[in-house]
């Protein structure tokens, strides 16, 4: 069912080249880079999605669409 459908997948790591590997290579799923400022756009450019820590230290994020 899901190698018919568009999928959108989020995910936060503290090693990002074995999450990358994992995702990538594992399950196969498409890696689309954030740009040099952490903002990440939808493919079409119709969405962008920030992420931040907040003083707490949980990760945040914020959607513009």
């Amino acid at each position: 069912m899901l190698g018919t459908s568009d999928l959108v997948a989020f995910v936060l790591t503290a090693d990002a080249a074995r999450a990358k590997a994992f995702y990538g290579e594992t399950l196969g799923l498409r890696f689309v880079q954030q740009d040099e400022t952490g903002v990440w756009t939808a493919p079409g450019g119709d969405c962008k999605v920030a992420w931040f820590k907040d003083p707490d230290g949980n990760t945040l994020s914020l959607t513009q669409s």
